[in-house]
């Protein structure tokens, strides 16, 4: 998970919740889900909290912690949210984290032969 808060989103964030500016504050994005439990329209909405619970992401900007909780990590898994002022609104917006997976470098093969048995290799037609 990755979480990216743009400083226009951060200022509507601390007007909106009446943060003062400077002040060490924590703001986690917790799902609110609806009352018909239909995770397809699980809405996310910034709290203010004393501390940081479990992160799974947390990004700073402008002095305030801004955090994805651990027990939210069922719908954010795998996921990048970016979150912007859009027309004087906060807008969320989702994507799939792109993962780059590096393969082990490949094995050296395995020599046929290592010097012992090279030279009973190359002599063993002589033993006869």
């Amino acid at each position: 998970m990755k979480l990216e808060v743009t400083p226009a989103a951060a200022a509507a964030i601390r007007d909106r919740l009446k943060l003062n500016q400077g002040s060490s504050t924590v703001v986690r994005f917790q799902l609110v889900r609806p009352h018909d439990g239909n995770i397809d329209h699980v809405q996310v909405e910034p709290t203010v909290v004393k501390q940081a619970g479990q992160p799974i992401a947390k990004v700073t900007v402008d002095g305030i912690d801004f955090y994805v909780d651990f027990a939210d990590e069922w719908y954010f898994s795998g996921k990048k949210l970016l979150v912007d002022l859009h027309e004087g609104q906060l807008t969320y917006h989702y994507s799939r984290l792109v993962q780059t997976v590096v393969a082990p470098p490949a094995e050296q093969p395995s020599p046929v032969s290592d010097a012992t048995t090279s030279a009973s290799r190359h002599f063993e037609e002589l033993w006869d």
